[in-house]
This record gives structure tokens, sequence and C-alpha cells, in this order.
């Protein structure tokens, strides 16, 4: 078993966030890839399948094609503050349910159309998908576990933007704190530690700076048990 410290962890995560200690450059020397159509194609993203100076092929990344975590954060949090107050409204919350989960338009949203969203649409990942899926509290009908009409006219809920973007953090730091293995083979948690430094909303979050303060090692077997 290899285990990696939080600064050599901190270290991947950046070069993985498209971001170095070495001045924007990623671990190749060449300078790091942006996320140029965001979601409208394939982006590019550090060490995703680009060259390294002796001529050969890095291989591909599990963040390769991802953009960073900051970027997929802000699709997300862009979508449930759409009028850009800083809160996060009942109508919103609908707007979003409606147009980016309920494919068939049942007035429901299911588990598969939940990942289908996460993983496609926002592109994240499965487990990151599966726990925040088990925050919301689904009913036990299977085909109808979670309804979202009441939120169209629930101008009643008005969430801070920073509360809805540290539950998702704070579901993700779990996440990948469960099994300390993610850090390396999942690209969420491949590249928190990097976002939370880094990127401008989410290191301004408490869960994020909880996190710096007390990182975790990561290990490329499983835990166990």
């Amino acid at each position: 078993m290899i285990v990696m410290s939080p600064v050599s962890l901190l270290l991947l995560s950046l070069a993985f966030t498209g971001c170095s200690a070495w001045g924007g450059f990623n671990m190749f020397g060449g300078p790091s890839p942006g996320f140029p159509d965001i979601f409208g194609g394939l982006g590019q993203s550090t060490f995703g399948g680009q060259s390294n100076p002796t001529g050969g092929q890095t291989s591909p990344s599990v963040c390769s094609g991802k953009g960073t975590l900051g970027q997929r954060f802000a699709v997300n949090d862009g979508i449930n503050d759409a009028d850009n107050d800083g809160f996060v409204t009942g109508p919103e919350i609908y707007n979003d349910f409606k147009n980016n989960y309920d494919t068939n338009n049942d007035g429901c949203v299911t588990l598969a159309e939940w990942e289908q969203r996460w993983l496609v649409g926002l592109r994240l990942s499965k487990a990151f998908a599966d726990n925040r899926w088990a925050a919301l509290q689904p009913s036990n009908n299977t085909a109808c576990p979670v309804t979202y009409a009441f939120y169209q006219t629930n101008t009643d809920l008005k969430m801070p933007l920073g509360a809805f973007v540290g539950g998702n953090l704070q579901t993700l730091v779990d996440t990948c704190k469960s099994d300390n293995s993610l850090l390396i083979s999942n690209c969420d948690c491949l590249q928190l530690l990097g976002a939370c430094v880094n990127d401008a909303t989410l290191s301004a979050n408490s869960v994020c700076k909880a996190y710096v303060a007390q990182p975790v090692n990561a290990t490329v077997t499983p835990v166990v048990g």
C-alpha cells in the first residue's frame, strides 16, 4: 500500500485542477489546459492525454475532459442561483429539477435520472452523486422517490448560496473520507484539496477551510472494514 501525505496530495490535486506551484504550468512543463467549452464537448484537463517533453503520451487521467471541480460546482450553483442574488429559492430549485433532472416529465426524479444529471450533465462522480441523493432522503416509492412540484411557488425557501455550496461540499468531503483511496481514483476527491485552496468560491466556504486544516492521507488500496 502506498500512502500519500497531505502535502503530496495537495501538489497532485493542484496539478489536476489546472494549477500548480510553478506559475500555472502543469507538471510536464506545459501550460495547464483550460476548460474551453463547458460541457459542449470534451474539454481538456491536466495530464488528459497531453504529450510530455520526452515525446511520450501520458495516460488518460480520471479527470480527463472534466475541467476543474470549481467549474463543475459553478455550473450547478449558477443554475440554482439563476438570478445571481446570492440565494437559492424554491422556484430556482423547481426549475433545476424540471429542466435538468425529470427527463420524462412525470413530476418525479428517480435515482437513474439523478445519476444521469450528475455524471453526464455536471461531470461529477457516481460516488458523490449517490451520497448526495441519499442526503435528499428520497421516499421508498421507487417509481417516484423525489417529487418537486411544491418548490414551484415556495418563495419562503431562500437558502444562502454559501449554505447550498457547503451542503454539497460536506457530502463530497464525507464521501472522500469514507474511503481514502478515492483521493486518487475519483476525480472529485482528487481535485478537492486543490480546489479548496485555489478556487475563489470554494476556498471561502467553511467546509473547505475545515478540510484544508485537516486533510487526510491518500492510499492506492481501498479501505477494508
